[in-house]
Formats: C-alpha cells, structure tokens, sequence
C-alpha cells in the first residue's frame, strides 16, 4: 500500500498536480521533481504563458526566454498584429516590419479590400492597383452587376459590357424570363422571341402544362395538342 501510494505521489509530482505531497517524496525523487517542474516552468516561459514564473529561470534560461519573447514580437509585427511592440525591434528588424506592412497594404489595394491605404503607394504601384481595379469593375459590369461603375469603362470595354447586357436581355426574352424588355431587341430578335413563346406555348399545352394558352394555338398545334391528350386520357378517348 505504502509503494502504491509512493508511486502514485511521484506521478502525481511530476505532472504538478495539487495533490502531489513533496514531503513523501526522497532525495533523489525530490530533485527529480523540481527538475521536471523547472522544464515545464522554462516551457511556459518559452511560449510566453501567463503562468511563467521568471524568477526560476538561470542566466542561461532567462536569456533564451527573452530572445524567445523578442521573436514573438517580430513576428506580430511582420505579421501586422496590433499586439507589435516596434520600440523593442532593432534598426534591421523595424525595416523589414515597414517593408512587409508595406506589401500587406499593396495586396489590400490589388484585392480592393477597404484597409488598403492609396497614399503611401508609389507611382508603379498606384498604376498596378488602377489597373486591377478596373479589371474588377469590369467583371462586375460584364456581369450586369449593380455594382458596376459604367463611367470608368473605356470606349472598347464600354460596347463590349453593353454587348454582354443586350445578350443578357436577349436570352431572359428567349426563355420568358422576368427582366425582358423587348424594346431593347431588334426586330429580328424580337421574331425569334416571338417565336420561341410560341413553340413554349404550344409544348404546355401538348404537355398539359399550366402555362398553355389555347387562344394562341393555331389549327394545327390545337390538333397536335388534341391528340397528345387523347394519348394521356385513352379511357376518355374511347367514350
């Protein structure tokens, strides 16, 4: 009982839990135990925990932690963190801090992203971030987007956008779609869409479709769409 308690007591020690008893533990088992403890105290320190007791660490180890908490900061400053201490960066380290908040804000403007800021970017740069945003307005125009500026486009991207919007309309028109407007097709459109509601037309009704209109069948399509119901109702037919 007395070992299984030993045992138990050691492992509890070395894992620093609460109900570890340092006064059942020997010598050996003692120096064991701070050992393992000041490991998992350096750890800590190390990864810049709250729990980090300072006053543990020797010179050697207290000089490892700073350097450790050092790079910590360089890399949230790299990394645009608002938690950077830039006061404790040297002179080669701010610079690199600068150069990556530099291109951070140059992807941000690329990306239209609202934290890029156009002041700081040079001529080269401003031109690059010109450039992609009007690509992306005309993406958003090409895509009848209610976010298109139309007034940057230029003449050549200006019909090309106007092309793709009459397509647009065109097939709503074709498919009978809500947002035709026939008075933006030419007449030959405007027979093709005639056209195409018909033959919609005509296939619910032969289908028995609730879009059938039977007023504008002509004799022919109304024989068509008599035979097709005399072919779904044969028990009707035969009365």
């Amino acid at each position: 009982m007395g070992q299984a308690f030993s045992r138990r007591n050691l492992a509890d020690c070395n894992a620093g839990r609460v109900t570890c008893d340092p006064v059942a533990l020997t010598e050996s088992e003692l120096l064991a135990v701070t050992s393992a403890y000041s490991q998992r105290n350096l750890d800590r320190c190390l990864h810049g925990a709250a729990n980090c007791d300072p006053t543990l660490l020797d010179t050697k180890q207290a000089a490892t932690v700073t350097d450790a908490a050092k790079q910590r900061n360089l890399d949230k400053c790299l990394n645009g963190s608002p938690s950077c201490d830039a006061s404790l960066l040297n002179a080669k380290q701010a610079a690199a801090m600068v150069a990556a908040n530099h291109r951070r804000n140059m992807d941000n403007c690329m990306a239209g992203l609202l934290n890029c800021d156009p002041t700081v970017l040079d001529t080269k740069e401003a031109f690059l971030v010109s450039g992609a945003n009007r690509r992306r307005n005309l993406d958003r125009c090409m895509s009848g987007s209610s976010n298109c500026d139309p007034t940057i486009l230029d003449p050549k991207e200006a019909a090309t956008v106007s092309a793709a919007s009459h397509h647009r309309i065109l097939n709503r028109c074709l498919n009978g779609s809500p947002g035709c407007d026939l008075l933006q097709l030419t007449p030959t459109e405007r027979r093709s869409v005639a056209a195409s509601a018909r033959q919609r037309n005509l296939s619910n009704c032969i289908g028995g479709l609730p879009g059938c209109n039977p007023t504008l069948l002509t004799a022919p399509e109304m024989a068509s769409v008599v035979e097709a119901y005399r072919h779904r109702s044969p028990a009707t037919a035969r009365k």
